[in-house]
């Protein structure tokens, strides 16, 4: 946080933006259990410290570059990828979505509340998109968002089962997000 504010405070006048990840960590390191489940309960408990945590650092970062516009995210699900990969993947991927939903939806509110907006990468990764489905050779038809998981994240990947990280298409459409967020914000 101290190296933010000191380069926002020597780039004054030349800072357009500045977005914010926070809270996935979090998560995944106080939630996550060894059987991959996400509990909701845990991930609404994480709230509250999450929230004085965004409103801290977002009033930082507004001190140091007044009327600079603030963006923060939702995240993305990478745990639906579980569905069908493991025993009980469709169980620990339905459990896990409601836990992300319950995150993104207090970092939501955090952002707001601090006076940010949000570019809601949650939904362009439609994690809670279940009731339509496709078809994906090899694992034949599967709700549209485990396969969007699959697809934009290296979750599924044989290289690197298990990575919760987006790959360079999922970056590049998270990163349309805090575009259509900032464009929208500027109106442009």
């Amino acid at each position: 946080m101290d190296e933010a504010v000191a380069f926002l405070t020597k780039q004054v006048g030349h800072v357009s933006f500045i977005t914010i990840n926070i809270g996935s960590n979090d998560l995944v390191n106080r939630c996550l259990q060894n059987s991959g489940l996400i509990e909701r309960s845990c991930a609404v408990a994480q709230r509250p410290r999450l929230k004085k945590r965004v409103m801290s650092i977002i009033d930082s970062l507004m001190a140091a570059a007044p009327g600079v516009p603030i963006v923060g995210m939702t995240y993305h699900d990478p745990f639906l990828g579980l569905w069908g990969a493991v025993p009980g993947g469709r169980v620990l991927a339905r459990a896990d979505q409601r836990a992300f939903a319950a995150l993104n939806t207090g970092l939501a509110r955090a952002f707001g509340d601090a006076g940010a907006a949000v570019a809601d990468v949650a939904a362009t990764f439609r994690i809670d998109d279940f009731a339509n489905t496709v078809f994906v050779s090899g694992r034949g038809r599967i709700p549209v968002n485990v396969a969007i998981a699959c697809d934009w994240t290296w979750f599924c990947s044989r290289s690197f089962f298990g990575d919760p990280h987006p790959n360079r298409q999922g970056y590049r459409k998270g990163a349309r997000t805090f575009e259509r967020t900032i464009r929208g914000m500027l109106g442009t």
